[in-house]
């Protein structure tokens, strides 16, 4: 996939990265490792995720990356959807 993208017009109508309510469990768990994340990190930002132990960082990490699908909500990345694995 090749993306052409317009730096100046990016900064400033649309996010880098936008994380709308995603939820993921894993497995029968009752407790869902992430629950309802919403975030969007805009272009030219320096970012970070902070968190305790279980927290859910490296879930959302893999999330974003297309490692795991997430259960419910949306990844949008430069307003072209999320990576995702082949299949």
């Amino acid at each position: 996939m090749t993306l052409t993208l317009d730096a100046p017009r990016l900064a400033t109508t649309m996010p880098l990265l936008s994380v709308t309510g995603v939820t993921k469990r894993y497995g029968r768990s009752p407790v869902p490792a992430l629950d309802g994340l919403s975030f969007a990190i805009p272009s030219g930002s320096i970012t970070g995720m902070v968190g305790h132990n279980g927290a859910g960082k490296t879930t959302a990490f893999s999330l974003v990356c297309g490692f795991l699908r997430p259960d419910a909500g949306a990844i949008d990345i430069l307003g072209q959807g999320s990576f995702s694995r082949s299949s």
